[in-house]
């Protein structure tokens, strides 16, 4: 029997150096139940499939899930199998997949996961109450649409400060081909809060002229289609990179790196609606290396959430 608790940095992860890799994501599990008159083992992997697509059709037997395509899941040795025992992996950007027992690195544990496709899992995420005025949630999963018969005004802000390595993942969901013009993406120092409506202008680079801190990229991605996803990552230094279905990033812009800094959408022109995610798929310097906590459930308020790797694992 095992539980998994929230992710705390292992001691000695930040010492991890690979020149070509770079360090993604953790998960933690705690063993405080073993059985040793029972047979079998512990596997754990990644996987790209939302769990929520596993409800009704989990093998029977776990060693079913390696003929799966888009999961990774191998068998942890028996002597590391011991009560109170904290298991810890990782995978880096190369698909190397390291673990660990305790805190001490033990080393490499499988490699080759395909990192080209979303490896990381994709949490919808908080947004803030304040919001244009043509703009409704459809749900709490992260979902925004404008009103059919309007152009704009259909901002939509994070409810907490963008976080340096964060991504923040736009994916349209609906398209209107009577428009013109695409999504508005920005950044600003004014908290959401202190905003009304009405505050909010039909054209977003008129918040220029608004005494906070504001940067404004319209048409930051012409021609998105159904399904298409638009990854914004704010870098260490201050750099906005914008990757389209997780091409190569570019950088579209640069910001003041040492504000707190809101992300905002304003959903116009020919995207109606879309689902607003949150990831961590950024190239970070292995000297700079991080671990994120779990998240909590989200809500379209004043809360947030943080990225959880998509973990799988198992006992038989």
């Amino acid at each position: 029997m095992s539980t998994v608790q929230d992710l705390a940095p292992p001691p000695d992860l930040n010492s991890y150096h690979c020149d070509t890799c770079t360090y993604i994501q953790s998960r933690k599990v705690t063993f405080v139940d073993i059985d040793a008159s029972g047979i079998g083992v512990f596997r754990f992997g990644f996987t790209t499939h939302d769990p929520a697509s596993f409800a009704h059709s989990l093998p029977k037997y776990n060693p079913d899930l390696l003929n799966k395509p888009g999961i990774w899941v191998r068998a942890l040795s028996e002597r590391f199998c011991e009560n109170d025992n904290i298991l810890y992996y990782y995978v880096n950007s190369a698909g190397y997949v390291h673990f660990g027992i305790n805190g001490a690195e033990k080393g490499l544990f499988y490699s080759g996961m395909d990192m080209r496709k979303d490896t990381l899992s994709l949490i919808p995420l908080s947004l803030h109450r304040t919001k244009g005025r043509n703009v409704q949630y459809v749900n709490d999963r992260g979902v925004a649409a404008r009103f059919e018969d309007e152009f704009c005004q259909g901002y939509v802000f994070t409810a907490r400060p963008m976080r340096p390595r964060q991504t923040i993942v736009v994916q349209v969901l609906v398209t209107e081909a009577a428009y013109a013009g695409s999504l508005t993406i920005g950044l600003t120092s004014c908290g959401p809060s202190t905003l009304r409506t009405c505050d909010l202008p039909d054209d977003a680079e008129w918040l220029l002229d608004r005494p906070e801190y504001w940067v404004v990229r319209r048409d930051a991605a012409n021609g998105m289609r159904r399904g298409d996803k638009l990854a914004v990552t704010l870098t260490l230094d201050g750099e906005v990179q914008v990757s389209r279905n997780w091409s190569i990033p570019i950088t579209i812009m640069h910001v003041d790196h040492t504000l707190r800094k809101w992300a905002f959408v304003d959903i116009c022109g020919a995207t109606q609606k879309v689902r607003i995610l949150s990831s961590q798929r950024t190239q970070t310097p292995p000297q700079q290396l991080g671990v994120i906590a779990g998240s909590a459930p989200l809500s379209a308020g004043a809360g947030g959430t943080d990225l959880v790797q998509s973990g799988i694992f198992g006992i038989t």
